[in-house]
């Protein structure tokens, strides 16, 4: 029952004369109804109504299940931060011990979730692990220029000891990496304009090295082919070797890496090469790994958050409750990623909404 245990953390701002329907019951309900595919508040709401015999099995539900509109309200007044700390505590109890795990953090928007139809949509950063699939954490903010702050707020709610962290571009920022290293973990970021003298001085140093003899050099190579594409990948990385003045301002940048893509997609062929700085010594196929894997939390988060939850498609200009409904998609996500067996999210969902002996062992294992 560990998922109740952390449930009981969650509070909301009603007063105690008005709680007909415990805000644990409402919760459990909503989180239950997603991972069975259900996200409009009537839909909750009717599954609440057809699985009211299985839910009381795990909670009293004594005045039954709210109305839509309650549903909704309910879900409003949750104190979105202890809604948090719940997902927080059941990630932490769940992840399996990993030596340098890899945590991507990335922002997206939800373009139903707004304060009303006038505002701008919710946007929220979230710290993935990629070798896990789980969500570790998220953060609200007010859009794409807000993300940086976001991101370093995020940082505060992290054990990030022993790890590997990963972001694109828009953070590579001296305070970020400082922080990042502060905390006891590292950080592998790409360099772009943003920093163009970092850019240039890189950009130096690699084609200096690449003017090499070819058995000076050493390289990480992949190769992968396959629905119509090919791609040869070389991670190369040289120490840091900086002038006083990017010393300076850079003093916990320790190697440099260059990622070479040499794409061919349908016949036409492409060539790129993105730069990034890290703040240890890790080794070559570290590096290639973690570059690549940094866009898992595009690729297996976002996307599944889209296409599979429908999230872009919820409309909700109540406040709080998109935020809190965020949250509970994203609990319901790491229920699935932790869950075994090989069939699709899809599958599971289907599954879980007609068997509830598993939709018990999906929530409760």
């Amino acid at each position: 029952m560990i998922i109740i245990q952390h449930l009981g953390k969650v509070r909301d701002t009603r007063s105690h004369i008005n709680q007909v329907y415990p805000v644990i019951e409402v919760a459990f309900l909503v989180i239950s109804a997603m991972l069975c595919g259900q996200n409009k508040w009537t839909d909750i709401r009717d599954f609440g109504e057809g699985n009211m015999d299985w839910l009381r099995q795990h909670l009293p539900y004594e005045n039954g299940i709210p109305t839509r509109h309650n549903i909704a309200a309910i879900m409003k007044t949750i104190v979105p931060e202890t809604l948090l700390e719940a997902m927080v505590g059941w990630v932490n109890e769940h992840r399996l011990n990993n030596n340098s795990p890899i945590i991507s953090m990335d922002g997206k928007v939800l373009k139903g979730a707004k304060a009303s139809k006038l505002d701008n949509p919710l946007y929220m950063v979230s710290a993935f692990d990629v070798d896990q699939g789980l969500v570790l954490t998220h953060r609200p903010c007010e859009g794409k220029g807000k993300e940086i702050d976001a991101i370093r707020s995020l940082l505060d709610a992290l054990n990030i000891k022993g790890t590997l962290l990963t972001a694109d571009a828009l953070h590579c920022q001296v305070e970020t990496l400082q922080k990042v290293v502060d905390k006891g973990g590292n950080m592998l970021v790409q360099v772009k304009q943003n920093q163009s003298t970092l850019l240039n001085e890189i950009d130096a140093q690699f084609q200096a090295y690449w003017a090499l003899p070819q058995e000076k050099q050493e390289c990480h190579a992949t190769h992968d082919k396959g629905h119509g594409r090919t791609e040869i990948r070389e991670v190369y990385m040289l120490p840091a070797s900086f002038d006083t003045g990017l010393r300076e301002k850079w003093p916990m940048v320790k190697s440099l890496v260059a990622v070479v893509r040499d794409r061919t997609i349908g016949g036409k062929g492409s060539y790129e090469t993105s730069y990034y700085v890290c703040t240890d010594n890790i080794s070559l196929e570290l590096a290639a790994q973690a570059s690549r894997k940094h866009w898992h939390i595009e690729n297996q988060h976002h996307w599944a958050l889209d296409v599979i939850f429908k999230e872009d498609e919820q409309q909700m200009h109540a406040g709080d409750s998109a935020l809190n409904m965020a949250c509970c998609r994203r609990f319901v996500q790491n229920l699935y990623r932790k869950s075994e067996g090989k069939e699709s999210v899809p599958r599971k969902m289907n599954k879980a909404a007609w068997n509830y002996n598993y939709r018990t062992e999906l929530l409760f294992t």
